[in-house]
């Protein structure tokens, strides 16, 4: 069995046929079975809850394969008691989202988040605390604690992890601000450590690799309508996957 977390991108959003989707492809290729737990618009907190609900409690893989997605994304848990579904996780994510990557400012007036089931004052309030409490500093630290502690949490379990990204972008350009002087505030505001850009690096090496997104752009295979990679994007991952497997060693497991 091989788990597998993300969003869209590892869903196999516009990809006709199953068969031709990196994650069922990889997992058919080592006659594993494949569970795959990506959700469309998934954000990397949603990951992180999902693996620590999932692993291994519902599911005992011989490998954990994840794509971290994009760092201002976020999840929520709508509640509405007295319906058929009480509860209710629901992404946050935007429908357009526009950020300078030289000052790490989002651009407030052109960014709004996607159509939601959610009443208009909670869309609102969402909207409002996407933009004006979480920055991208913010959104960069957090998901960081979000992949790190993930990572260790199923390697304490003795689980095998491969980690990918979406894209690269933010950790391109963010981790600068991780080097700059942090502060805690409570009655009084006191200087504390923060964990720099160096460490993060050696914490989580992956971030410094080609993201999906980034590689089937490169390589200028065909994307869909929803701007996703089509089969050739697919194609290219399966095949990058499988060599990192046969690179650590991770096969083994599998015999």
């Amino acid at each position: 069995m091989i788990y597998w977390n993300g969003c869209s991108f590892v869903r196999g959003m516009e990809v006709d046929k199953r068969k031709h989707k990196f994650a069922w492809s990889v997992s058919e290729h080592f006659n594993q079975e494949c569970i795959n737990q990506a959700k469309v618009g998934g954000s990397n907190d949603r990951m992180w809850r999902a693996v620590v609900n999932d692993v291994p409690h519902f599911f005992q893989p011989k490998l954990v394969i994840i794509m971290w997605s994009g760092i201002n994304r976020m999840e929520y848990l709508d509640w509405a008691p007295l319906t058929p579904h009480d509860f209710v996780w629901r992404a946050a994510n935007w429908a357009n989202f526009k950020w300078n990557p030289k000052t790490g400012f989002i651009d407030k007036e052109n960014s709004f988040i996607t159509k939601n089931p959610a009443p208009h004052l909670v869309k609102k309030s969402l909207q409002e605390y996407m933009i004006h409490v979480r920055n991208m500093p913010y959104n960069l630290i957090y998901n960081l604690h979000y992949m790190y502690t993930t990572n260790v949490y199923l390697k304490s379990l003795g689980y095998n992890v491969l980690n990918y990204t979406m894209s690269k972008t933010p950790y391109e350009y963010l981790p600068d601000c991780l080097d700059k002087t942090f502060r805690e505030g409570a009655n009084f505001v006191w200087e504390t450590p923060q964990v720099g850009k160096e460490e993060w690096f050696k914490r989580l090496p992956f971030l410094k690799e080609e993201g999906f997104y980034d590689m089937c752009k490169k390589a200028k295979v065909p994307f869909g309508p929803k701007d996703h990679p089509l089969e050739e994007g697919h194609a290219l991952m399966h095949d990058r996957i499988i060599k990192d497997i046969w690179k650590y060693g991770f096969n083994k497991e599998f015999n």
